[in-house]
């Protein structure tokens, strides 16, 4: 197959002397070129996704979701400490940033996937979750 492209006459130039000075045909300085720049294209995006996925699957241990309910519970119960407080505080704050930046690379991965974000959540097996119910975690 022959494909037919325009090029500036020194972008020429410097292929030209860049094959010769590699000691290969121009022709195929140009493919190997190409075929070099496409593999690292995959490779970076393949790099991206599974960057994404580490970062969306990404979560707390079970120990973190007893001490959060724990503190729901006697929150709700009106137990909890100003020092219980504040700790439910933070951890809240923890967990919502956590879920943020989740959804941030969701978002990033539907886009470089060319995917609308709930079919890629449905994918992952991921289900939005309204506030306040038993499945959030």
């Amino acid at each position: 197959m022959s494909i037919l492209i325009d090029i500036s006459s020194e972008l020429e130039e410097k292929l030209r002397a860049t094959a010769s000075a590699a000691g290969v045909r121009v022709d195929d300085y140009i493919v190997n070129v190409l075929e070099k720049n496409i593999l690292t294209e995959k490779a970076d995006f393949q790099s991206k996704e599974i960057r994404l996925l580490q970062k969306i699957n990404q979560g707390f241990g079970p120990e973190t979701w007893v001490k959060f309910h724990a503190l729901l519970q006697k929150r709700d119960a009106r137990t909890l400490s100003d020092q219980e407080l504040a700790e439910l505080i933070e951890l809240t704050e923890t967990i919502e940033l956590a879920h943020a930046q989740r959804m941030e690379a969701l978002v990033e991965l539907a886009t470089l996937q060319n995917k609308p974000l709930l079919l890629l959540m449905n994918e992952l097996g991921i289900s939005p979750v309204a506030y306040g119910t038993d499945e959030e975690n």
